[in-house]
């Protein structure tokens, strides 16, 4: 899944090229992180576990069904990006407009057999509007629509704190207000929740400041990530949680570094991309992590077991500056 975002000011492009080996035909490298689907005899990809367990096969050569559609509130507005809540029951959206848009699923999409679809045009169920640009927005990870408790996000927006929106009601619950050294408010370019759900990690220029979710108001950590020319340098522009205790953070200056959530100490620092990096995903395993950058005709995946080298590079179309979404199942 692909979205777009325009929130951020574009930077000059490299014309060097990006190191690793290009997969042209991407189809088994990429099985092991693909969504189960029909089975089909020919052209198609097996997948299994690492038990040798068989599963079912994806046919990447089925063109997708479209079922749905909303385009009645956002004709006159850019959708900027969409992303699935954390059960997968409705997806979040945002455009141009400054508005944060909630839509459930079609009821078509829970029945079996799921054969044949009639064509839907959706509306929100749910609006929240921000008084400014919309940066970034990110799902509480915790959510379940059977507990009313967890379905909220998060969103950060041009002059503004970052705001937590109740998903059921539309309600802000609460707000986190980060400050710089001259105790003056600064709006956070990225945030992100970890997998547990209890910190607020959020991107700033050569700084991740960390709120306890629990605890909203200005308390928070700060952690800078270039220090007298060391470190990771230019603005902090998306988060992904792996295993043991890791996270990503890409910058705008074109590089990924892994750094440890307990201390927020730098662990590794990777670079390739020719624009500023704009979406990382780790893979279900926890075993990669991709990634991707503004106007990169390449997601580049690295394998965490070896950081010495691009594992491989997938080709993609990407002709703005616009941010480009991208998901693994």
């Amino acid at each position: 899944m692909e979205g777009q975002d325009m929130d951020q000011p574009a930077e000059d492009v490299n014309s060097g090229d990006t190191p690793g080996d290009i997969v042209e035909d991407v189809q088994e490298s990429v099985a092991n992180d693909a969504v189960a689907g029909t089975n089909v005899s020919q052209n198609d990809i097996s997948m299994g576990d690492a038990a040798g367990c068989p599963t079912e096969l994806y046919n990447y050569c089925v063109k997708p069904v479209q079922v749905c559609g909303a385009w009645s509130e956002l004709s006159k507005s850019i959708t900027k990006g969409c992303k699935w809540s954390t059960d997968g029951s409705c997806i979040l959206t945002s455009s141009d407009d400054n508005f944060l848009r909630l839509f459930n699923l079609p009821n078509c999409l829970f029945q079996l057999p799921q054969t044949l679809y009639d064509f839907t045009f959706q509306s929100s169920v749910l609006q929240c509007k921000e008084s400014g640009l919309i940066y970034d927005y990110a799902w509480y990870p915790g959510m379940t629509s059977a507990d009313p408790a967890t379905c909220c996000f998060a969103s950060t927006s041009a002059g503004n704190p970052i705001h937590l929106w109740d998903a059921y009601t539309g309600q802000l619950r609460c707000s986190y207000r980060p400050y710089n050294h001259l105790d003056e408010p600064v709006a956070a370019h990225s945030i992100s929740f970890d997998a547990s759900g209890e910190k607020l990690y959020c991107g700033f220029n050569k700084m991740i400041r960390v709120f306890d979710v629990a605890s909203p108001g200005r308390s928070f950590d700060e952690r800078p990530t270039n220090v007298k020319k060391m470190g990771q340098p230019g603005i902090i522009s998306c988060f992904a949680f792996g295993p043991q205790g890791i996270y990503a953070a890409g910058s705008y200056c074109k590089t990924v570094a892994m750094y440890s959530e307990s201390d927020g100490q730098l662990q590794f620092m990777l670079s390739g991309h020719q624009g500023g990096v704009t979406h990382l995903r780790f893979s279900p395993d926890g075993t990669r992590l991709y990634s991707g950058g503004r106007k990169d005709f390449e997601i580049l995946c690295w394998d965490l077991r070896n950081l010495g080298k691009v594992l491989f590079c997938m080709k993609r179309t990407v002709t703005t500056h616009q941010r480009m979404y991208f998901d693994l199942s």
